[in-house]
């Protein structure tokens, strides 16, 4: 299942290892948390190392505040960070 579909997500990697033995197999995946660890690796921010939480990655990289409308919003800004990191030939 999945077979060539691209899947963006934060923090997707445990999901993806334990849906595989069902046949979610996806061609390609953007996982924005490792996207933002290599983007930014060895960064820190005043107080220590540097935040790679989703809230933290969507105001760091497209500015925004993450979304109070819930799963929906965090989707379509993760797709929107997808598609920069793609741009910046970080992905697909």
């Amino acid at each position: 299942a999945l077979a060539g579909v691209e899947v963006v997500g934060h923090d997707i990697q445990e999901g993806l290892r334990r849906l595989a033995p069902l046949g979610v197999s996806p061609a390609v995946v953007l996982d924005t948390l490792i996207a933002s660890q290599l983007l930014h690796a060895g960064e820190r921010d005043g107080g220590g190392e540097l935040d790679h939480g989703l809230a933290a990655v969507l105001a760091r990289e497209l500015g925004v505040v993450a979304p109070a409308d819930g799963l929906g919003g965090v989707v379509r800004l993760a797709a929107a960070l997808g598609r920069k990191l793609t741009d910046a030939g970080m992905a697909g």
